[in-house]
């Protein structure tokens, strides 16, 4: 299928965008799947009532020094300078992010629901593109 067979189906049949739009509230990352997320989550909040709680939490991907130790370590070397550290962070986006899935899972686990005593919650992670200096 090509972009015009698609055209030309949208044009003989209006009713099959909403079936595409409908289909796209499945695939992760679309403004659909993201609509539909947030759709579950007012109702969530419709149900249970405002969330006592919001917070971010951010990667600090250049400040931790656990994080440096294991790319050198998958990458066998010894140590590395901020620079390079910098530029391994950005080649190895895998290795980073289940460093922080990890610390977040603690963080999560250990406070959040030890501490507080939460039942019900929803998170979401959310990665920005890096600059490449």
């Amino acid at each position: 299928m090509n972009i015009q067979i698609l055209k030309d189906m949208i044009n003989e049949n209006p009713e099959f965008m909403k079936d595409i739009l409908v289909y796209g509230s499945n695939i992760r990352g679309t403004r659909e799947f993201w609509s539909s997320r947030s759709n579950e989550l007012s109702s969530l909040c419709d149900f249970l009532g405002l969330p006592t709680i919001f917070f971010t939490a951010s990667a600090a991907d250049m400040k931790w020094p656990r994080l440096r130790e294991i790319i050198c370590e998958h990458l066998s070397l010894s140590s590395v300078d901020d620079k390079t550290h910098y530029k391994l962070v950005l080649e190895n986006p895998k290795i980073c992010s289940d460093y922080f899935y990890e610390m977040f899972t603690m963080f999560f686990e250990v406070i959040v629901l030890g501490y507080f005593q939460v039942l019900d919650y929803w998170y979401r992670f959310e990665w920005q593109p890096a600059l490449l200096l």
